[in-house]
């Protein structure tokens, strides 16, 4: 059997997965790997062959993130084919670490108080509140696109995350269990919610928090290059991805002391070891930055001291701190 006609059995036959996910896969081996190894035996495609196919990625100028995207279903397959006796091992298995896409992760980018501000007020009327909701409740995209008036619980202060949507804008079965959750409400974005609803022609507790002109859900394409970047590019806040508001939800619930479990389920995270993989560090700024300013402003305050102290007495030193010397 070539890899071709395994490929084709193995995307029928995925389950548990999200058509998106699905869609990416085959996408990846239809445009990248097929054209390069489909015709090859499924048990003669060896690691050289992966190496081959990965640098020939490189060459053309494809980043390491991007490599590492087109392998992953080939990877999977591959190891679908050994779970089914197919094969008695993957090619992967081989591979050095070295010669494996070591991609780098994305800078998470979080907005300041006053960016937010700014984005806010750059935005059109059609897509503001729509990102302020993503920056104050951190949903998803596909679950704020989602979201219904009946999942807007002004008088318990939440928001009820119950579905999402997929890139086709049908209802989908969130990703995890622990995606099912009640994020906060705060009150001023829920005032704009209540008024949106107010004077929207879809009120209905079925119709759509976010519609269009026609009560059907948003693009999700449209909400980025006609909502987000126009509104970042205006607001001079620079390049921002929908992912970006994700982050600066997160940003801000640590800043202001939530504990990892809280910002896991605020997050919908299926562990908090997921929410500390990815925001460990801002609860190092967060908690370690002020406890180490304080203590060598200690340290600066015993040297300004001991400066001046020596100042009057007339005996400085060569060796005395020149850095709260007064002129």
């Amino acid at each position: 059997m070539t890899l071709a006609e395994y490929a084709d059995r193995w995307l029928a036959e995925l389950i548990g997965r999200r058509p998106r996910t699905i869609e990416s896969y085959r996408s990846g081996l239809v445009l990248h790997v097929l054209p390069r190894l489909g015709a090859k035996q499924l048990g003669r495609i060896d690691a050289d062959d992966i190496v081959a196919l990965a640098r020939e990625l490189y060459a053309q100028g494809y980043a390491a993130w991007t490599v590492d995207t087109i392998l992953k279903p080939l990877k999977t397959l591959f190891r679908h084919a050994v779970r089914r006796d197919v094969l008695a091992a993957s090619p992967f298995h081989k591979l050095e670490r070295s010669e494996l896409p070591r991609p780098w992760t994305p800078d998470q980018r979080v907005l300041s108080a006053a960016e937010i501000g700014r984005l806010l007020a750059a935005a059109s009327p059609r897509y503001r509140i729509l990102l302020a909701s993503a920056i104050f409740t951190g949903l998803r995209q596909s679950e704020l696109l989602a979201l219904r008036w009946q999942n807007i619980d002004s008088d318990a202060g939440l928001v009820r995350v119950r579905t999402a949507l997929d890139r086709n804008r049908r209802h989908v079965p969130l990703e995890t269990r622990a995606a099912r959750r009640d994020v906060i409400l705060v009150p001023t974005l829920g005032d704009e919610l209540a008024e949106a609803r107010a004077t929207s022609r879809f009120s209905q507790a079925s119709d759509y928090v976010f519609p269009s002109s026609v009560g059907t859900p948003l693009i999700w394409r449209n909400i980025s290059s006609r909502g987000l970047a126009p509104a970042a590019e205006k607001a001079s806040v620079g390049s921002l991805r929908w992912h970006d508001l994700r982050h600066t939800f997160a940003s801000m619930l640590i800043a202001n002391g939530a504990n990892v479990l809280f910002v896991c389920r605020q997050l919908g995270h299926c562990s908090p070891d997921t929410t500390l993989e990815i925001y460990g560090h801002l609860w190092e700024v967060a908690e370690q930055a002020e406890r180490t300013r304080q203590a060598l402003e200690k340290v600066c305050k015993k040297v300004a001291a001991g400066e001046r102290s020596r100042t009057r007495s007339g005996r400085r030193t060569r060796s005395a701190s020149p850095y709260f010397r007064r002129s």
